[in-house]
């Protein structure tokens, strides 16, 4: 009786399938399983200068004039004050500085 189980037992296991892993070549570079993506598309602004006056503030903005309100690309002006601007870009407020250069005098 043990004679008959024996390759039986043998016949129904080499029967089942086998998953076996692929072999990879050690030769081959690693490769990335995905590139990374950016959360949000950067938003290059660079505030030139600022003006303001007794009635009005305009931001220059990447050579463009702008004011409260108004569009740069995609972003747009929240608030001009001395020295910076908010923009708001996808619900991200971001705020663009004026750095002061040593030859530049502010008017009295």
């Amino acid at each position: 009786m043990f004679k008959w189980i024996s390759p039986c037992l043998l016949m129904v296991v080499m029967a089942l399938p086998v998953q076996a892993e692929t072999l990879r070549d050690p030769t081959e570079p690693p490769q990335p399983s995905r590139a990374p993506q950016p959360a949000q598309p950067q938003l290059d602004l660079s505030l030139d200068s600022i003006l303001i006056s007794d009635n009005r503030r305009i931001a220059v903005i990447n050579g463009q004039s702008a004011s409260t309100g108004d569009s740069v690309g995609d972003a747009q002006v929240r608030r001009i004050e001395a020295d910076r601007v908010l923009v708001e870009h996808n619900g991200t407020t971001r705020t663009l500085r004026l750095e002061r250069a040593q030859s530049v005098r502010q008017s009295p």
